[in-house]
């Protein structure tokens, strides 16, 4: 990520220059992380809301967008990356995750949070100091006791106020990545990064400081201010924003369908709510032909299914079709 002028400049131009020659329109544009730990889930859930990325080749960083209202085009870039493009203009909205956002102060408008990890669903990360296990200064007060240590760091702003905060007199090292591995090897007595289940730190032998959280982290759809203002963009931003944490929504649930004696209706449709599933659309709904019956769809979670069939059976319902919904909104 560019941050000095002269190499701005030249940034701004190639991007210009690019935009012309592929008749980019910026309000019409998003732009997405690339790679494993974003990119992936991230079309994977693109997919789910039945949006077409058509891209060329893998390595094509521009890709034609079908089924996203607003939107016909989409960039590819790096996670540090996204939220600099979508402040200075050149896309209306792009995904990327908060410490990103935060690092670079980005001054961008978040439009919703997206909970999405690469192993978990519906939780946020955290950004933790760890060392390595032979190291008894694992806590907030042994880090105080060296008059001067080393914190090696993709996020060196935000990891430098935190230890100030602290009274901790440490230099913070910049790298890309890989801060266990430069921890492990003794660059660096201490590290901090995000975590999402630990499992990088603890296979390098190292382990967590007993300290709180640098910050947490999720991902965000966020969009250039300027352009959110602008009803129509932000129409549209906000529809996507909608359905994509619509799909969120979907995961782990079902849509289900059953008929129901018409005077056993509100009893099924109270035990449905009190299991905590939600009723769709009107809730009860006539049969045409079958006066006597009436059809109940309620959205439940898919570990309660057979539970809740059996439960349903013993009061009356019948013909039950379990659905796979895409997105909820």
């Amino acid at each position: 990520m560019v941050r000095h002028g002269a190499g701005l400049n030249a940034t701004k131009f190639s991007m210009e220059e690019t935009m012309t020659k592929r008749e980019f329109d910026p309000r019409r544009t998003i732009v997405l992380s690339d790679g494993k730990s974003l990119g992936e889930n991230t079309l994977r859930m693109f997919a789910q809301a039945s949006i077409d990325v058509s891209r060329t080749h893998l390595r094509d960083d521009v890709a034609a967008l079908r089924g996203c209202p607003g939107f016909s085009m989409a960039v590819f870039g790096r996670a540090d990356q996204v939220a600099w493009l979508v402040a200075q203009g050149y896309m209306a909205a792009g995904i990327t995750g908060h410490d990103q956002v935060i690092e670079g102060c980005a001054d961008v408008h978040t439009v919703v949070a997206l909970p999405f990890n690469r192993a978990t669903t519906g939780s946020e990360l955290s950004c933790v100091i760890f060392t390595r296990e032979d190291n008894k200064m694992a806590t907030l007060r042994g880090m105080r006791m060296f008059k001067r240590t080393s914190v090696v760091t993709e996020y060196p702003r935000e990891v430098a106020a935190y230890l100030q905060q602290h009274d901790i007199w440490a230099d913070v090292i910049p790298c890309t990545g890989k801060a266990e591995m430069l921890v492990r090897i003794g660059i660096a007595e201490y590290g901090a990064t995000i975590t999402e289940t630990g499992t990088s730190i603890r296979v390098n032998g190292l382990k967590i400081v007993r300290t709180p959280e640098v910050f947490r982290s999720t991902t965000l759809l966020v969009a250039n201010k300027e352009m959110y203002a602008e009803p129509e963009v932000r129409e549209y931003i906000d529809f996507l924003g909608r359905l994509l944490k619509g799909v969120l929504e979907a995961r782990g649930k079902l849509l289900l369908a059953v008929n129901a004696p018409r005077d056993r209706a509100d009893a099924i449709s109270q035990y449905l709510v009190m299991r905590g599933a939600t009723l769709s659309g009107p809730g009860i709904k006539d049969i045409h032909g079958r006066p006597e019956l009436c059809a109940i769809d309620s959205v439940v979670p898919i570990d309660d299914l057979n539970e809740i069939q059996i439960e349903l059976t013993r009061l009356g319902a019948t013909g039950f079709i379990p659905l796979v919904p895409k997105t909820i909104i």
